[in-house]
C-alpha cells in the first residue's frame, strides 16, 4: 500500500462536501482504500497500487467525487497543440538514457501548499511508475526562465557545471554527487556512466541533470510561476508517457492549460503528451458471467458514467465507452467490471445460495502432481523450491544454450534478475552449486510453473507446469537418470520410448528425448562436463526435465 499524507479539510474542499471522519473512512472503503491514521485535521490514507492516479489529494478527490455520486461528467483532458515548444534529443543519450516525454501547462495558480502538492506527486511517482528513479525521472521547471529550444544531451562529468537545486554556488557534476545531499542519495543511479545526461536550454543554461536534480536558476517553481515545463526521461516510453499523463491531468485538475511539446529524435518525432483515450466495449454477458448480476446497457452506461468514463455508443447488450488517460490500472475487462459493481453498490448485491451442492475436492492436475511428488520423494529426491524470476546467463549461457523466446522482465533493482525462468533444470543447478559444500550424494526435484511466450493470451504469456530433477554423485550418469525416470513413469500409467537427443547442456551420446504415446514430453541425459564447470560443480550430475502438462495430454490421448 502507498500512504498519501494530507488534511481531512483539504479532501472536504476539493470534494466539495463536509464529509465527516466516518462518511471518508466509508467512502475509502468502497474504492478499496482504508483510512490508516487521524490526529486531528492530519490524516494518512492507504492507497491500493493499482491506483496511481489516487496519489495526490486531487486525484483521491476526483474517485471521491464518483463514489459518493458528486461528480459532473466525466472530464475531457486535452493538450492545445504548439509549436512553439520543442525538444531536441541529441545522439550522446542513446546509451545513457535514451528517452524523454514533455508537456507545458499554463496559468496555473500556484501558493505553498499547491507547490507541495506538485512536489509530493512528483516523488510518489519517482518511487512507484519510477522505481526510485531507476525507470524513470521527471522534472518541473518555470517555463518562462527557459529558452527554446532545449537539448537532451549527455555530457562527461569533468564538461558539466551548474547551481543544484537549493544550492548556493555552482558545483561541478563530481561535487553535487559526494557533496549535494540529492546528488549523494541518487549517486548511484549514474555510476560507472562515462557520460551524464543534461536537459540544456537555448542559452546553455542547464535545467537539470536527470535523474539526479534540477538547477537552481531554471529549475526552481515558486510561488511566481505561472507557466510550467516539464519532461520525463527513462528508458520506456510507455512508463514515461504514463507517468507524464498522470502529472499534466492533476495540473489540470489545478486549473492549469495543457500545451504539446514537439520531441526530436533526428528525423524522427513525437508530439507529447499523448491524451488520446482507449476505446472499449463491455458486454452485459460478461457482466453477469463474471459477478452474476444483470445489468441492461444503459444502466451500465450510467454506471461507468459515475465512474468518470465517457460513453460512446451505447448497443441493445454491450456499452462502448473511452477510458480517461490518467486511468493506468484497466488493462482487462475485470479491471471495468471492477468498477461497475462499485458504481452498483456491493452492498446492494444480493447473496444467492448456490443451486446445486457440491463437494469440493482437489482438481486432477494436482492430483497428479502430488503423486509425483510422492513418487520422487519415495525414491530418496528432497523437493526444492526455486525462484520463478532468474538471470539470462544462468537459463542460458552457463547452460551452453543460445537463448530462445522467453519473458523479459524490465528495470529492476537486481541487475542479475532479468527473466522469467523458462526451464527448471538450470535453477536445480543453481541450487547445487550454491549448496556444493553439502554432503553427497543430492538428490534434489521439483515441481513448479515455468513461463512461455504466448501471444494469443490477454497477458501474452502462459504458465506451463514442468518437473526436473537432478541426481548428483559420483554414480550419477544416463542410466541412473532412465531408472528414476521409468520408476516414476510406470506408476503414473506411461510406456515410454526413447529418441537420439542432441542438447549443448548434456554429454553428446548420452541423453534422449522422452516419447509417451508418440508424443515428446520432456528429456534427461548426463550434464555436459563444461556445464558443471560453468556452475564450479565437480561431480556429476544427470538430470530431467518433463513438462506435466504434456504428460497429462499423452495419457488422456493413451487412455482414449
Amino acid at each position: 500500500m502507498v500512504v498519501l499524507d494530507t488534511k481531512l479539510s483539504v479532501i472536504q474542499e476539493l470534494v466539495g462536501k463536509k464529509l465527516t471522519e466516518a462518511e471518508l473512512d466509508s467512502a475509502l472503503y468502497d474504492v478499496g482504500f482504508s483510512l490508516e491514521d487521524v490526529q486531528g485535521d492530519a490524516i494518512k490514507i492507504d492507497i491500493t497500487p493499482d491506483r496511481i492516479d489516487a496519489l495526490s489529494p486531487r486525484g483521491l478527490a476526483r474517485i471521491l467525487r464518483s463514489t459518493l455520486n458528486l461528480a459532473r461528467k466525466p472530464q475531457i483532458y486535452s493538450a492545445k497543440p504548439s509549436k512553439e515548444y520543442k525538444v531536441i534529443v541529441d545522439p550522446s543519450v542513446n546509451e545513457i538514457r535514451p528517452y524523454t516525454v514533455c508537456a507545458v501547462v499554463k496559468n496555473l495558480l500556484l501558493d505553498s501548499d499547491a507547490i507541495k502538492q506538485i512536489i509530493w506527486i512528483q516523488e510518489k511517482l519517482h518511487a512507484t511508475l519510477g522505481k526510485h528513479r531507476r525507470r524513470a525521472a521527471l522534472g518541473v521547471y518555470p517555463l518562462d526562465k527557459i529558452s527554446w529550444p532545449v537539448i537532451f544531451c549527455a555530457k562527461k562529468p569533468a564538461e558539466i557545471s551548474f547551481q543544484p537545486l537549493e544550492s548556493v554556488s555552482f558545483m561541478t557534476a563530481k561535487q553535487i554527487l559526494e557533496h549535494h545531499p540529492t546528488g549523494v542519495a541518487y549517486s548511484y543511479l549514474l555510476s560507472g556512466l562515462p557520460m551524464y545526461p543534461l536537459f540544456v536550454d537555448a542559452n546553455k543554461q542547464v535545467l537539470s541533470m536527470p535523474p539526479i536534480i534540477n538547477s537552481q536558476n531554471v529549475g526552481k517553481v515558486t510561488t511566481d510561476t505561472r507557466n510550467v515545463f516539464i519532461e520525463v526521461s527513462g528508458f520506456d516510453e510507455k512508463i514515461l508517457s504514463n507517468i507524464l499523463n498522470l502529472l499534466v491531468c492533476f495540473l489540470a485538475d489545478m486549473g492549469g492549460q495543457i500545451c504539446t511539446v514537439e520531441v526530436q529524435y533526428g528525423k524522427k518525432k513525437s508530439i507529447t503528451p499523448n491524451l488520446e483515450m482507449e476505446e472499449r466495449k463491455i458486454t452485459t454477458d460478461a457482466i453477469k458471467s463474471l459477478t452474476g448480476i444483470e445489468l441492461q446497457s444503459k444502466e451500465i452506461a450510467n454506471h461507468l458514467s459515475r465512474m468518470l468514463y465517457t460513453i460512446t455508443k451505447v448497443e441493445n447488450s454491450a456499452v462502448k465507452f473511452l477510458v480517461p488517460p490518467y486511468r493506468l490500472d484497466i488493462w482487462h475487462d475485470v479491471d471495468v467490471i471492477d468498477d461497475i459493481v462499485r458504481a452498483f453498490g456491493i452492498n446492494n448485491i444480493i447473496p444467492v445460495e448456490p443451486s446445486v451442492q457440491t463437494t469440493g475436492s482437489m482438481l486432477f492436475e494436482n492430483r497428479f502432481v502430488q503423486k509425483i511428488n510422492e513418487l520422487l520423494v519415495g525414491a530418496g529426491c528432497v523437493e526444492i523450491m526455486t525462484l520463478a524470476v532468474t538471470d539470462k546467463q544462468d537459463q542460458f549461457t552457463k547452460m551452453q544454450l543460445v537463448p530462445k523466446s522467453f519473458v523479459a522482465l524490465g528495470s529492476t533493482a537486481e541487475r542479475n534478475i532479468n527473466m522469467v525462468r523458462s526451464t527448471l533444470l538450470p535453477e536445480s543447478l543453481k541450487f547445487l552449486s550454491n549448496n556444493a559444500s553439502a554432503t553427497f550424494p543430492q538428490h534434489i526435484f521439483e515441481i513448479g510453473d515455468i513461463v512461455v511466450p504466448d501471444e494469443e493470451a490477454d497477458v501474452r504469456s502462459r504458465n506451463v507446469t514442468h518437473c526436473t530433477f537432478a541426481l548428483c554423485d559420483e554414480k550419477a550418469n544416463f542410466t541412473a537418470a532412465k531408472q528414476l525416470l521409468e520408476s516414476v513413469l510406470a506408476k503414473l500409467g506411461a510406456n515410454p520410448n526413447y529418441t537420439t537427443l542432441k542438447h549443448e547442456s548434456f554429454i553428446e551420446g548420452r541423453s534422449a528425448t522422452i516419447l509417451v504415446n508418440g508424443k515428446s514430453i520432456g528429456y534427461f541425459g548426463e550434464i555436459h562436463p563444461q556445464v558443471l564447470v560453468n556452475w564450479k560443480l565437480e561431480t556429476p550430475i544427470a538430470g530431467a526435465e518433463i513438462d506435466i502438462d504434456a504428460l497429462i495430454c499423452a495419457l488422456q490421448e493413451q487412455q482414449n
